[in-house]
């Protein structure tokens, strides 16, 4: 279920990784509690606590909790060149929750995320045509909004813009039904199907997302122990 999750935070408004809501999403829609300040890892798929897997497969029944410690070992990046070259921004998602993998092939969710994204625009762009206090003004309208909790901007010494973002917590706990071959893991879902790697080590389960879904590449996992 990472790349619906990872897909949930694609779209917006104007195009920005956070300000417009490309930043947020979780897992079929989950949101979490957190920021900035609460992140384990960075970009790059995690810190210390967030030990890197392959696909293995493996016994997927049960339920499974987020595991507290590495609760933000996935992360993402969007390549934002279509505004202007060099423009990149980085996310960082924070998990909450469970989710129940039942012998019947079916599933349901009760996971939440958060997102942290920073917008980067190098020396010389004009983000959507405007100036970098102006960009930071149209992030703050999505706060009004409700589509994230906050938004800032500011520019460096080498005159690029970088904006700071969160999403606000959302969840949407829709079941489905999945389907695991090798160490894959298919779930479908209000429509929607997504097909990700995972691995169950001893009581913890692995899910790791397609490194590429709607723009954004994925890097780490989603790390979760049976409950």
């Amino acid at each position: 279920m990472g790349a619906a999750l990872l897909l949930m935070s694609c779209g917006g408004s104007s195009g920005q990784t956070g300000a417009a809501g490309n930043g947020g999403g979780g897992r079929d829609g989950g949101g979490a509690a957190g920021g900035v300040g609460n992140q384990t890892g960075g970009t790059g798929g995690g810190g210390a606590g967030c030990p890197t897997v392959s696909a293995c497969g493996g016994d997927i029944v049960g339920t499974w909790k987020v595991t507290q410690s590495t609760q933000s070992c996935l992360t993402a990046t969007k390549d934002l060149s279509s505004v202007c070259a060099g423009a990149s921004g980085d996310l960082a998602y924070l998990f909450t929750g469970t989710v129940t993998y039942n012998a019947d092939r079916t599933y349901s969710s009760a996971l939440s995320a958060t997102v942290t994204a920073h917008e980067h625009y190098p020396s010389g762009c004009a983000p959507f045509g405007l100036t970098c206090a102006q960009h930071e003004q149209s992030g703050r309208q999505a706060i009004d909004a409700g589509k994230i909790t906050s938004y800032s901007c500011s520019t460096d010494a080498a005159g690029a813009c970088n904006c700071e973002s969160v999403t606000p917590e959302s969840s949407a706990n829709t079941p489905g039904t999945y389907a695991t071959s090798g160490g894959m893991l298919t779930t479908t879902a209000g429509g929607t199907t997504s097909t990700d790697s995972y691995c169950v080590q001893g009581g913890v389960l692995h899910e790791i997302p397609g490194s590429s879904d709607g723009g954004l590449t994925a890097m780490g996992d989603i790390i979760l122990t049976k409950q």
